[in-house]
């Protein structure tokens, strides 16, 4: 999917959307940090407030046209809400955006603070949504309409996330073998276990008519047995499932959410069956969204 121009009404920047826990860093007036991002936030003024992605697992730092993994955190900042004790949230977006860009000036920062690059040409973002996001780490790019007030709790922003297809194995559902509800999937790693890596949205009527037709009951020993699937990304509530045997691949569209090496973070959407290839044949576990042949 690539932004169209109706996107861009009344003018709008798109920025890259990084894979990481969006954060405010807040120094206070007297200068000292509130959290522990106090080492990202030594280098500014008291009484600065920044909106950053901190992500503190795989991390990943622009150069130019690529990432590179990085040793320590890193926090990409994407927006300025207050400078020198001075809120700035009811100033238009594209304020705020050069009053950040002057901030990254005027102090010099380099790491641990790198500045979300921005755009207003429709060309380039869509070649940041093909190209970038083929590096773990980015999922998409945000388009910002360049009046937009920032407005805590509310999204006014669009999210674009690139889809690819792929393929995985059925290993379990909800719902029951005649009238299944929605897939929980699963990839071969390279010990030959079956590990999970997403469910997928409900299906439609006519596909879970034709994903019924090919269903066949667990055998004893599924290497699923006794687990528990999370109804949604950092959810607690567990879906109540059945297991089936896992000889079946499904093709489904998903996004460049991907954590843990190989597991999907949104949920995926169901797209075919696969008949035409056998288990192993989809990519292992850890091999994002690679499809099969």
């Amino acid at each position: 999917m690539t932004p169209r121009g109706s996107v861009y009404v009344g003018g709008s920047r798109c920025t890259v959307q990084h894979r990481g826990h969006s954060k405010h860093g807040y120094c206070p007036a007297q200068g000292r940090p509130l959290s522990r991002q106090g080492r990202l936030r030594e280098r500014l003024n008291p009484g600065t407030c920044t909106s950053n992605s901190a992500n503190p697992k795989t991390t990943r730092e622009f150069r130019a046209f690529e990432l590179q993994d990085c040793a320590n955190p890193r926090a990409f900042a994407f927006d300025l809400l207050q400078q020198d004790g001075q809120e700035l949230l009811a100033r238009p977006y594209d304020e705020r955006r050069a009053q950040l860009e002057n901030l990254f000036s005027e102090h010099a920062l380099t790491a641990p603070w790198t500045l979300v690059p921005q755009t207003t040409d429709l060309a380039k973002a869509r070649e940041w949504l093909e190209s970038w996001t083929d590096v773990s780490g980015v999922e998409g790019i945000l388009v910002k309409p360049l009046n937009g007030r920032y407005q805590a709790g509310y999204r006014g922003w669009t999210k674009i996330r690139r889809r690819d297809t792929a393929e995985a194995i059925v290993g379990a559902i909800t719902g029951t073998l005649a009238r299944p509800q929605l897939l929980v999937l699963g990839r071969h790693d390279t010990d030959g276990r079956l590990r999970p890596v997403g469910r997928t949205v409900p299906l439609r009527p006519d596909a879970a008519r034709q994903v019924a037709e090919h269903l066949t009951p667990a055998a004893p020993g599924h290497p699923w047995t006794g687990a528990r699937f999370s109804a949604t990304w950092g959810s607690r509530d567990v879906l109540d499932t059945t297991l089936v045997h896992p000889a079946l691949v499904a093709e489904v569209s998903a996004d460049r959410a991907i954590d843990h090496g190989g597991v999907y973070r949104h949920p995926l959407r169901f797209q075919r069956l696969r008949l035409d290839i056998e288990v192993q044949d989809v990519p292992r576990f850890g091999q994002g969204s690679a499809a099969a042949g």
